[in-house]
């Protein structure tokens, strides 16, 4: 993809913003690292915005909410594959994920206030390349 871009004029060398919603999570976890990867490349202070499930999510375990939304997605033909982990602290979860990737996490906002005792549902991550 960022080749293909790249052949239409697109300039990696600078820095560049991707908004990545409403994706992930239909895709294999390698195939969103890789992405991220490329996005990895691009100019310093490129910016990316992606949102997430949660793991719990993705396979329907814990609360009855993700069992529920398991069934519908896959009942419709669009199973979820990708989520992160976001039991607490749910940030550094996130932040680990990017930095094995090459980006720098900067901001996390998650569905719910984090408790103890509950992974959290979703999530938007905001990461750069420094």
């Amino acid at each position: 993809w960022l080749t293909k871009l790249e052949a239409s004029g697109f300039d990696s060398s600078r820095p560049s913003y991707f908004h990545w919603e409403g994706v992930s999570y239909y895709l294999p976890r390698e195939v969103v690292s890789a992405t991220l990867r490329d996005m990895s490349r691009c100019g310093r202070g490129s910016v990316v915005a992606l949102d997430y499930f949660s793991r719990e999510v993705v396979q329907g375990t814990g609360l009855a909410e993700n069992v529920l939304l398991k069934r519908v997605v896959t009942k419709l033909g669009e199973p979820f594959d990708f989520g992160l982990e976001m039991s607490p602290p749910a940030r550094q979860h996130a932040a680990e994920w990017v930095a094995d990737i090459g980006l720098q996490l900067e901001e996390v906002a998650t569905m719910r206030p984090e408790r103890a005792e509950r992974s959290q549902f979703s999530g938007v991550l905001i990461a750069s390349v420094q």
